[in-house]
């Protein structure tokens, strides 16, 4: 896992974290998606 180091989350953006999806694990019932 990535770890983050974020102070302030209103401050000046000084990175963009960029990836991909692996695996987005199976497709949620109608239960979870509500």
């Amino acid at each position: 896992m990535l770890q983050l180091n974020v102070k302030n989350e209103t401050s000046r953006l000084r990175a963009v974290v960029l990836g991909s999806a692996v695996h987005n694990g199976p497709t949620p019932t109608i239960d979870e998606a509500y």
